[in-house]
């Protein structure tokens, strides 16, 4: 779900058109922004509540996980606008394959493992897509 999320996001925010946004009246970032906070909040408490409902630990996760891939999406637009959906993907993949430093024991930066109750993933997690909003409200247009 959440690379589903991040992509969808990615893939709306590439269509504006900057010559309308340039002359347009409402602050479009900041509609961007509440677009994107809006649907990160719908998400994280659509997994809280399937997960309080089923006591399902991997469903708190995947708010957890549209969090910190949402923010990554966002940093990464800032940087290169058309690789802003691949790099949630090529994260989730780098994990997938280099993540765990022993069978149990995911490595720190593969914060996408994490258990659902570790609260320093969680803060981090909320630190990068803050940065990521916050970037994104004030970068130029690329």
């Amino acid at each position: 779900m959440p690379l589903i999320l991040t992509s969808t996001l990615a893939h709306s925010l590439a269509q504006a058109v900057t010559e309308i946004e340039a002359t347009a009246q409402r602050d479009i970032r900041a509609l961007d922004a509440a677009l994107i906070a809006a649907v990160v909040a719908a998400a994280v408490l659509a997994c809280l509540a399937i997960g309080a409902l089923t006591g399902s630990q991997e469903a708190t996760v995947a708010g957890r996980n549209t969090v910190f891939l949402t923010g990554l999406m966002l940093l990464g637009r800032t940087v290169r606008e058309q690789a802003a959906a691949a790099l949630p993907a090529g994260w989730v993949f780098a994990v997938m394959f280099v993540g765990y430093r022993d069978f149990h024991r995911p490595w720190p930066w593969a914060v996408t493992l994490h258990p659902a109750g570790f609260l320093p993933t969680f803060g981090f997690c909320l630190l990068v897509f803050a940065s990521g909003l916050v970037l994104h409200a004030r970068a130029p247009r690329i």
